[in-house]
């Protein structure tokens, strides 16, 4: 997400994302605002110093407010596009974009089958990556014909975490977030077993859809 961050820097931003990306922007200089429906993940955001409004995204109330940019991080699937792209052109400023952001993570060593041991009896398995809007050629249809310019920008790469950031990562997801403390506990002890000190190398396939009014 590097070459967003140069374009990014001290504006203000809306955000429907994940906590990690949150806390990416607001390091990059950005001043941003989150919107997030579900309270637990709201209350976890809110720890970790991000400004939360609990709410869907088309019920939020922008109350006059514009921003610079307005993104999506794996989570744009989860709103009714016609409404949300409405939403999105009436708070966007002047030259303002709309941003949907996703990152597949495979873990190859350990591989992800290996990990998924470690949930055995907590969850069914680690956290798929959902079909997202940034792979939806429909959407993509729908969002030129609201008169954006749509520029797509995909990176795969190797990227080897520490045990405790991979581990730290996965407690943010949203099946894990929700356990209660105790299984959260459990698991966390058993993938840094499985893990062990070399930590995980993934493979990440990272893609940003950029949509700039016409």
């Amino acid at each position: 997400m590097g070459w967003l961050r140069v374009a990014i820097c001290a504006h203000s931003m809306l955000v429907r994302v994940q906590g990690i990306a949150s806390l990416q922007l607001i390091e990059a200089g950005a001043e941003v605002l989150a919107v997030e429906p579900d309270s637990r993940m709201a209350r976890v955001a809110t720890e970790n110093g991000i400004r939360v409004e609990q709410a869907t995204f088309e019920d939020w109330l922008p109350a006059g407010r514009s921003f610079d940019l307005v993104v999506f991080a794996q989570s744009f699937h989860w709103v009714q596009p016609q409404h949300g792209l409405e939403k999105v052109a009436s708070i966007l400023r002047p030259g303002g974009r709309l941003a949907l952001l996703s990152n597949r993570l495979t873990p190859v060593s350990p591989t992800r089958q290996e990990l998924d041991e470690a949930y055995a009896g907590l969850l069914a398995a680690s956290l798929r990556p959902p079909i997202d809007a940034v792979h939806d050629d429909e959407l993509m249809v729908m969002i030129r014909k609201y008169g954006y310019i749509v520029e797509r920008r995909r990176v795969t790469e190797r990227l080897r975490y520490t045990t405790d950031a991979w581990v730290n990562m996965v407690l943010t997801y949203s099946n894990v977030v929700t356990l209660d403390p105790l299984r959260r506990s459990r698991l966390r002890s058993r993938l840094e077993q499985r893990i062990g000190a070399e930590g995980v190398g993934v493979e990440n396939d990272a893609t940003a859809v950029i949509c700039t009014p016409r």
